[in-house]
């Protein structure tokens, strides 16, 4: 633990779980989705659904969504620059279940080109947050390292020539994680990395047929 463990991010209030984190969520949908959004329905659970309007949760996954970071004061009137902006944002209280973090949004975006993806994240605290899910597929990202995102067939082989293409460029692997589901042909395959790389690298995996999207995410803290 830091200094920043204890006091928090730099941010717009009340809360650094409920605010900070969930416009981090919203940030990391819009980047995953990979397209210019043009509407999300975001599912809050727990505690997120029951104080959501009085710690500004809705406004602050609506601000991530377009970009903006944790200290943006247009969090306060976000939900108004997104429905400017024509981008649609529909909050849904559920509940995901008890092994859920009581701090967890569902966040399901579509883009302008018909891109979509069905995304599920947990507040933890001080402004963190960790992915838990990609389009159904159980996965673990805490924006610790660079990290590489790559949906892949699920066939043999294919962590091999994904790590031989890592090592051709001199990066160690911190940690890589696969996730895939019985009876699926799609994974996941989370790669954590010792160094920031750039956003062209994903370009070098283009040449394996087995890969289907690589994703970049530079380290969140």
């Amino acid at each position: 633990m830091d200094i920043f463990d204890i006091i928090g991010p730099v941010m717009i209030g009340p809360s650094s779980s409920h605010t900070a984190g969930a416009v981090r969520m919203g940030n990391l949908a819009a980047e995953l989705l990979d397209d210019e959004i043009s509407s999300a329905v975001i599912y809050l659970h727990g505690s997120f659904a029951l104080t959501a309007k009085g710690h500004g949760t809705e406004r602050a996954i609506a601000g991530g969504l377009l970009g903006f970071s944790p200290d943006d004061e247009r969090i306060r009137e976000s939900l108004e620059y997104a429905s400017d902006a024509g981008v649609d944002c529909r909050f849904i209280e559920t509940n995901l279940g008890s092994s859920v973090h009581p701090n967890t949004a569902q966040i399901i975006a579509t883009g302008k080109n018909s891109s979509r993806i069905n995304l599920q994240f947990s507040s933890i605290g001080g402004g963190r947050i960790i992915l838990n899910e990609i389009d159904s597929v159980k996965v673990r990202y805490e924006g610790r390292y660079p990290t590489l995102i790559i949906f892949n067939k699920n066939v043999p082989g294919v962590v091999v020539s994904v790590s031989g293409i890592i090592a051709e460029a001199g990066i160690n692997i911190a940690q890589m994680r696969v996730y895939g589901q019985e009876e699926s042909d799609n994974a996941v395959m989370i790669i954590n990395m010792n160094k920031s790389v750039d956003r062209n690298f994903t370009g070098r995996f283009k040449s394996l047929p087995e890969i289907n999207k690589v994703i970049y995410l530079d380290r969140l803290y």
